[in-house]
């Protein structure tokens, strides 16, 4: 098994970090190439020339950019174009987006125009978005720029199983927060990668199999103690799961 996508990791991992220069060192540390940056680490509101000088201070390090977000939309279409440009201006192709449910068609659109792929991110229990079966009814709605980021936790918690929904995704499956939660007291509690109740390799495997080329971003979702503990252990557990998607080793 050999997924088609390099690995990146989702900077809101890493919550004990405030500049692009740690956030990049901490990338290089775990020999990880690619970033899927967080609002907190690339705010949109910055200027144009603001935000390429953020993505020359990574690039300096060898880090790209695979995507950005998340992000509410729907609620002001100005906002929405304003975002899906700066996106563009930055090469950024996959935006993830917690839109309102009556804006779905507006957006496609203006993903279309921008030619920036805008992706669902599901919540946990009781978000708008938490059911494989609310995304699917969401990409009935919206033109093809339009697809899901499936956070693998956030679908567990909210009973689902991610090993079913990549196929009934299919191609309007554009990012994974790869990412793990284990029941406890009723309650989901984020873990390390392998320690829950995902289904790694079969996780994978179906990855695979559908030939996924989007972006894959580990998450650790633990905010309190060290992360870097957390995503060394995950890595180790996507080797272990022989699905270990190319990385360029610093």
């Amino acid at each position: 098994m050999r997924l088609a996508t390099e690995i990146a990791i989702q900077s809101g991992s890493f919550h004990d970090v405030e500049t692009l220069e740690d956030l990049r060192e901490r990338l290089r540390a775990l020999g990880v190439r690619r970033v899927e940056l967080a609002p907190r680490h690339l705010a949109p509101a910055l200027s144009q020339i603001e935000l390429k000088e953020a993505l020359v201070t990574l690039a300096c390090g060898g880090i790209a950019a695979g995507g950005w977000g998340v992000f509410p939309a729907g609620g002001n279409q100005r906002d929405d174009r304003a975002l899906l440009l700066r996106a563009q201006v930055m090469g950024i192709p996959i935006v993830g987006v917690d839109p309102q449910p009556g804006a779905l068609r507006a957006l496609g659109a203006l993903a279309a125009e921008y030619g920036v792929r805008a992706a669902i991110h599901n919540g946990g229990p009781g978000h708008r978005w938490a059911t494989l079966e609310a995304l699917v009814r969401a990409l009935e709605e919206a033109n093809a720029w339009v697809g899901v980021c499936l956070d693998t936790a956030g679908l567990l918690g909210a009973g689902g199983d991610p090993v079913a929904a990549v196929p009934v995704l299919g191609p309007r499956l554009f990012g994974v927060h790869l990412s793990d939660a284990v029941e406890k007291g009723g309650a989901w509690k984020p873990c390390t990668l392998g320690e829950g109740a995902l289904r790694l390799r079969p996780f994978l495997e179906r990855l695979a199999a559908a030939g996924f080329k989007g972006l894959l971003s580990l998450e650790h979702e633990d905010r309190r103690g060290d992360p870097m503990q957390s995503l060394r252990a995950s890595l180790a557990a996507l080797a272990a799961a022989g699905g270990e998607p190319r990385r360029t080793a610093g």
